[in-house]
């Protein structure tokens, strides 16, 4: 079924890691689990930017990179040997696992 929501991967400058995932999504090495979304409608936000800055607080990210299916927040597994990132949004919202912590 499909859905409004997006996939929104978060990076910030000198982030090696964020570099990987960024170039995996450009060349079609991002695979995507557990969520509706089309490679073409993943969106990239740098935390430095003003509006990264909120997503930031809002929703409480700490370390980059990261990705959030709507509020869910998603693992990011990045394969060294084939650069390819898989992004897998099968746990809990993060406002569930603010409340758990």
């Amino acid at each position: 079924m499909p859905t409004d929501q997006k996939l929104t991967i978060f990076t910030a400058p000198g982030c090696d890691n964020c570099e990987e995932v960024k170039d995996a999504l450009k060349n079609g090495k991002l695979e995507i689990e557990g969520a509706d979304v089309k490679l073409a409608d993943v969106e990239v936000v740098d935390l430095s930017s003003d509006a990264g800055y909120h997503y930031m607080d809002d929703l409480g990210i700490s370390q980059v990179p990261a990705a959030y299916y709507g509020d869910k927040r998603c693992d990011l597994l990045v394969d060294d040997a084939t650069k390819r990132v898989t992004v897998s949004c099968q746990g809990q919202d993060a406002k569930d696992e603010e409340e758990a912590g």
